[in-house]
């Protein structure tokens, strides 16, 4: 039950990952690379963990212990880093797809006094100076959770951890969820402008 819980937490905060950086990322080969990536390290992290649990929980589990206690902490490792990328590339491509909005000139002086496009455009600019603060963050405050994870990892509280884990999964997925929603709602808008 735990190996099963884990693929679907893991697989699912990676698959929403993607699905946000599919929605700014319009170049193909980068997307394709990260899909890649995550099926990759889908395969050789999952699958080692999923038998070695098995086997630690077989009526022989000595010659199990081991190699799961080691491959847990490379598989939380392999994770964190793949998260790391992806939301890294994600804050690079919003940062750039919501630049010419803050580089946007001011209407003439003539225009600004209660112009409905004066208040527009500077209601754009402050939205999406809003949400590319609140989307770094929301990403220092998941990577801060991720290191906390390995930490507890590393020192040895395995079963506070376990529970932790499922805490921070949640609580990240909360959150990409909360960004994803600001980033929608900027995305709608422009659509409706142009």
């Amino acid at each position: 039950l735990i190996a099963y819980g884990w693929h679907t937490m893991v697989t699912g905060q990676n698959v929403v990952l993607y699905s946000r950086l599919h929605l700014v990322c319009s170049r193909p080969r980068v997307l394709r690379g990260i899909l890649w990536m995550i099926i990759a390290n889908w395969f050789i992290s999952n699958v080692p963990t999923t038998v070695f649990v098995f086997g630690a929980s077989s009526a022989n589990p000595g010659p199990f212990n081991r190699p799961y206690y080691v491959w847990e902490r490379l598989q939380l490792c392999l994770y964190f880093v793949q998260e790391l990328i992806i939301s890294g590339l994600y804050v690079y491509e919003v940062t750039g797809m919501l630049k010419p909005d803050f580089h946007a000139t001011p209407p003439p002086q003539k225009e600004r006094r209660g112009s409905v496009l004066s208040a527009l455009g500077t209601g754009k600019r402050w939205k999406s100076r809003k949400v590319l603060r609140h989307l770094i963050y929301v990403n220092i405050f998941i990577v801060i959770l991720d290191i906390s994870l390995l930490i507890m990892e590393f020192i040895g509280y395995y079963e506070v951890q376990v529970l932790y884990k499922a805490f921070v999964y949640s609580t990240k997925l909360k959150l990409e969820f909360r960004i994803l929603n600001q980033l929608t709602d900027i995305a709608t808008s422009r659509m409706r402008s142009s």
